[in-house]
């Protein structure tokens, strides 16, 4: 963790990440922003996709499902430009959309 307000810096750059502002509506090509790596060479950790956490919390309102809310971070390509690493957000468990899933860190060797 190097503190950062954003994964590659603490500068919002929109050009950097897959939200509405892009136009491109809908979750894009992982490689796609590449060019904003930062230096330990980490792309595509905010944008595209909110990442599923294996964090809980119990449910925000009075509710008859106790079950705890699971949580996501980040950003998918429909939020807007207020986005950190640090922004969550709660959905009941069993919820599936094109906006949360998973980021996979992968080792390339050339």
């Amino acid at each position: 963790d190097l503190g950062h307000t954003y994964p590659w810096g603490n500068q919002y750059n929109p050009d950097a990440l897959n939200i509405e502002v892009t136009g491109i509506g809908t979750t894009c090509d992982v490689d796609r922003f590449d060019a904003f790596a930062n230096e330990f060479n980490m792309v595509d950790m905010l944008g595209n996709v909110m990442e599923w956490t294996s964090d809980r919390q119990t449910p925000p309102v009075k509710t008859s499902d106790t079950r705890p809310f699971c949580i996501a971070k980040g950003a998918a390509w429909n939020a807007g430009d207020t986005v950190t690493i640090s922004s969550r957000a709660l959905f009941k468990p069993g919820f599936t959309s094109n906006t949360v899933g998973f980021r996979c860190i992968s080792e390339n060797f050339l």
